[in-house]
């Protein structure tokens, strides 16, 4: 046999291998799943994200004196009611300007945590409750607060849009210090004030609808 008829493979150099690396192709197919599941993550599951975690806080300005802590008093021993309420300014969480309370009509502010059963117990109540024209006299506005990416039911946002939440939202700050200019000691955390800007009634924990149109018919 000549040798140029020879099998291949057994004479002559072996072909040089590659090493010490991995395939170019594979590896930017990988990046691009990596990239998929982040969004998809980041969206809650629906392909779109909604939004990060520094939009579901907002800098809040407090402009009066902060009301004391509610510290279980019964409503009427507690030390906030005929106090000025402070004014909040603030945004939402896309950003848009929020003042609580309302100068033109009563305000019920509500105290929410994402991660909070009371608040997840207690927000499709409202829901209903405002539906079926519970607070057509006053402005419901939710705040929502003590807001932390590690706990359960994040995003704040997700979760009020899940239940149908239409009234305003003021996003606190990290430092939840909206909370803290209303004395808020508990979860969910109620505020009613009037149109002259004085608290009238608080109250921690879940409230049943009935309690609340019993508060406000007290209103002037």
């Amino acid at each position: 046999m000549s040798a140029s008829t020879k099998r291949r493979g057994t004479g002559g150099k072996p072909k040089p291998q590659r090493r010490g690396g991995l395939p170019v192709v594979p590896i930017a197919i990988a990046f691009v799943v990596l990239a998929a599941v982040v969004a998809l993550v980041l969206a809650g599951g629906d392909g779109e994200v909604k939004s990060d975690a520094r939009s579901q806080y907002g800098a809040v300005e407090i402009d009066g004196t902060a009301l004391p802590p509610l510290a279980g008093a019964t409503p009427d021993a507690d030390p906030a009611v005929a106090m000025a309420a402070p004014t909040l300014t603030g945004t939402n969480f896309e950003g848009d300007p929020v003042t609580v309370p309302s100068s033109e009509r009563p305000t019920l502010l509500v105290f929410a945590a994402h991660w909070c059963p009371h608040c997840q117990a207690e927000i499709p109540r409202l829901v209903d409750w405002m539906a079926a024209g519970g607070a057509e006299d006053v402005q419901v506005v939710a705040v929502s607060t003590a807001a932390d990416p590690q706990a359960p039911n994040w995003t704040p946002q997700a979760w009020l849009e899940r239940e149908g939440w239409e009234a305003p939202v003021l996003a606190d700050d990290a430092e939840g210090s909206a909370g803290s200019a209303y004395g808020v000691d508990g979860y969910p955390f109620f505020t009613l004030v009037d149109e002259s800007g004085t608290v009238v009634w608080r109250a921690s924990g879940e409230i049943s609808t009935e309690v609340l149109d019993a508060v406000l018919a007290t209103l002037p």
